[in-house]
């Protein structure tokens, strides 16, 4: 192996465990630390860079065999695949978080975010964002994939290393170089919006460290292209080629790496599903602070008898409801209760805790306290008992707030 390879291949090196950590990534996709962070697509942006990583090195090593044409379209097509996944990705993340901040706490967001970001709450929708990130994905690509097909006759018979002392290779890293430049400022404006919202896993340092990484492995770049313009001492180190890697290498370890050892860390701690991708689970995390549910409340004005009724059952899990476990089914649950939600929810859960109470009833004990009343014995009723009705209601009061 020639001196000038020996960079390049410690690199290729140290870029084996990026394929690992996307697998281990996707096992665990389902935590909560990892699933606010819609892993389909980090762990899609990880997988091109890998290819990339692990590409580029050995293309370069083996350029005087290796063709032009399907070398540049691999190289090309992964490198900006890999960061353009990433930035769709942290922009769909940021929409939904805003969205749930306003959902969460509407009267504490100005109108100039709200108008904002319900204008985009359509990416939240699986069946919209994934169709227009692909035809982004594509869009990006294209200015490439034409200059491969345009130059297809002329590089056909060319090897790689014959291809890069072309002047439309060197078109091609101007445009990539643009782009490139585009693309990581909109992931630092994306990691510096979410300081608006309630990040719970603190997912803007992730973005944040992957974009000023880049923007350092740009900067290396830069400094080498000044100092080669002045000595030939490094110009067959593949200084570029390393650089370009390491940048792609910061996508897989700021966001599939990083995030797999702190879930391994934290796995045997009970972690709340705050910052969940899930509506539903961050609203109901959000509503338990006292100032969100009386900001929610207020904006309500009128149909309020579900929040109450989710809120009876919050106070019922953590030990603070004023009532027992019949006074709640009556007052919430029953058709005749004073605030009660029996319309809203489905006929299976009203005849699961209709025959609940029911079961109850038959094993509690009779305390006589100026009228009969009934009182359940403790160990007949855990804290979750209404966590059923809880996720029910919390999801029925998503569901109205957008089709609103």
């Amino acid at each position: 192996m020639e001196d000038e390879m020996l960079p390049l291949m410690l690199s290729w090196i140290t870029y084996l465990y990026m394929p690992v950590a996307v697998v281990v990534y996707l096992c665990y996709r389902e935590r909560p630390s990892i699933k606010h962070r819609l892993p389909i697509g980090t762990a899609s942006a990880g997988l091109f860079a890998s290819v990339y990583c692990l590409a580029q090195p050995l293309c370069t090593y083996f350029s005087e065999s290796a063709s032009c044409g399907s070398t540049l379209l691999v190289l090309t097509i992964t490198c900006n695949t890999a960061v353009v996944v990433l930035v769709w990705t942290s922009f769909v993340v940021l929409v939904l978080y805003s969205i749930t901040e306003i959902i969460a706490q509407p009267t504490n967001v100005s109108h100039d975010r709200v108008a904002m970001w319900n204008y985009f709450r359509g990416m939240i929708i699986p069946s919209i964002q994934v169709p227009v990130g692909i035809c982004v994905c594509v869009v990006w690509n294209l200015p490439h994939i034409l200059l491969l097909a345009l130059n297809a006759t002329n590089i056909s018979h060319l090897s790689y290393a014959q291809c890069i002392k072309m002047d439309f290779f060197s078109l091609i890293m101007y445009i990539s170089i643009g782009q490139a430049a585009v693309l990581v400022a909109a992931f630092l404006c994306t990691g510096y919006q979410l300081r608006h919202t309630t990040d719970t896993f603190r997912v803007r340092w992730s973005y944040e460290y992957t974009s000023l990484y880049m923007v350092l492995c740009s900067c290396m770049c830069l400094l080498y292209w000044l100092v080669s313009s002045y000595s030939t001492a490094l110009t067959g180190f593949h200084v570029i080629e390393v650089m370009t890697t390491q940048g792609l290498q910061g996508i897989v370890f700021f966001n599939v790496l990083l995030p797999v050892i702190s879930t391994y860390k934290d796995r045997h701690k009970v972690t709340d599903l705050t910052g969940s991708t899930s509506l539903q689970v961050n609203w109901d995390s959000y509503l338990q602070s006292n100032e969100a549910y009386l900001s929610y409340m207020e904006f309500c004005r009128g149909r309020t008898a579900v929040l109450l009724a989710w809120k009876a059952a919050v106070d019922f899990r953590n030990g603070d409801s004023k009532l027992n476990v019949f006074e709640l089914y009556q007052e919430h649950i029953s058709p005749d209760g004073a605030y009660s939600v029996y319309d809203d929810l489905p006929d299976l859960m009203r005849r699961k805790y209709t025959k609940k109470i029911h079961r109850l009833r038959k094993k509690a004990s009779l305390v006589m306290t100026n009228v009969s009343k009934v009182v359940p014995v403790s160990d007949d009723v855990d804290v979750d008992f209404f966590e059923p009705l809880r996720r029910e209601l919390v999801g029925s009061i998503h569901v109205s707030w957008l089709a609103f």
